[in-house]
């Protein structure tokens, strides 16, 4: 009998929380070893240690966020770790090592999959690009956003798309759906006042909804300013062809970089998936079981949570390929 696939799924920003991980640190030398090299790697590019906003006991960022520009200080989130500059390499370093950690252990993904800043890490894991460029792109991807002004939010919206777009609808140029985690679980993000005000609409007609705990509002119009300084971090990257496939969170099958990546413009707010406005990310529980590959074994894939381009793609092309797709997660 042949063992069952494992596909390894990157989680994005909300997972993380102060502590995480520490066990695993004290106890695995592979994990060790892993997230001490992000940590060296990431000295150029974080004010704080890595390890120490891990593990730091550290109950407020109000007093000392001497990194920060005033403007852009998020006084909602009480630890450096729920602050997206740190947040986002963390979660990546995190991630990273607890591949690190299966693959040590002779557990190899048969694909990788990601959401948002889990894409960066599924890439890394595949091969399109080397460690050292993997967090530089997350580390600068953090660094631009917290910039941003943090006059946004983020809310869970348990209803299905019949009902949220037409109520985000008005809304257009400052709010967005986000995140389509399943039929009934949606997540909508822009400005602050925006969204408090859809959330108050969607209750009145009964509809529950749930606050995110975060510094900006991800995936929404309110990124647009990032994206043109972004742009120029990720042209620095050198990309390669994925080793094993990297799946689509759009739709479970693998990704094709020649036909639907290479039609997208620079950067996801501007491009077109299936419309200008759609969701940057969309989890279908109901994704048949052979969604990414037509025979999969015995039935069988398993995916494991870590908080088509093919060899024939080289060169420049292989590039500008890689480099829109980065940008649009």
């Amino acid at each position: 009998t042949k063992r069952p696939e494992v596909v390894f799924l990157f989680t994005g920003q909300g997972a993380q929380y102060p502590g995480m991980a520490r066990r695993l640190y004290e106890t695995q030398p592979v994990f060790r070893a892993a997230l001490e090299k992000c940590d060296a790697l990431l000295r150029p590019y974080l004010e704080r240690p890595l390890l120490s906003v891990l593990f730091s006991n550290q109950s407020s960022v109000v007093s000392d966020q001497s990194s920060l520009p005033t403007d852009h200080r998020s006084l909602l989130t009480a630890h450096w770790l729920h602050q997206t500059a740190y947040t986002q390499p963390a979660l990546f370093a995190v991630e990273y090592a607890l591949a690190e950690l299966w693959r040590s252990w002779g557990v190899e993904p048969a694909a990788v999959l990601g959401h948002s800043v889990g894409e960066y890490v599924a890439a890394c894991v595949a091969g399109m690009f080397s460690l050292e460029d993997g967090l530089k792109l997350i580390a600068n991807r953090g660094r631009l956003m917290q910039a941003l002004p943090a006059n946004g939010a983020m809310s869970a919206v348990f209803a299905g798309e019949a009902r949220v777009r037409p109520a985000i609808a008005a809304y257009r140029d400052s709010v967005d759906l986000a995140a389509i985690n399943g039929p009934e679980n949606l997540v909508i993000s822009g400005e602050a006042g925006a969204v408090a005000e859809i959330v108050e609409r969607l209750a009145s007609e009964g509809i529950k909804s749930k606050s995110l705990n975060v510094s900006h509002a991800f995936h929404s119009p309110l990124m647009e300013p990032m994206l043109d300084a972004f742009e120029k971090i990720a042209a620095e990257v050198n990309y390669a062809a994925p080793r094993i496939p990297v799946l689509s969170n759009l739709t479970a099958a693998p990704l094709d970089f020649e036909s639907e990546i290479g039609k997208l413009s620079v950067c996801s707010r501007r491009a077109t998936v299936s419309s200008s406005r759609s969701a940057r990310i969309r989890f279908c529980s109901a994704w048949p079981a052979n969604a990414w590959r037509d025979k999969p074994r015995n039935g069988r894939r398993r995916f494991g949570c870590l908080p088509c381009a093919r060899a024939a793609m080289t060169g420049s092309r292989c590039c500008r390929v890689w480099r829109r797709f980065i940008c649009r997660m």
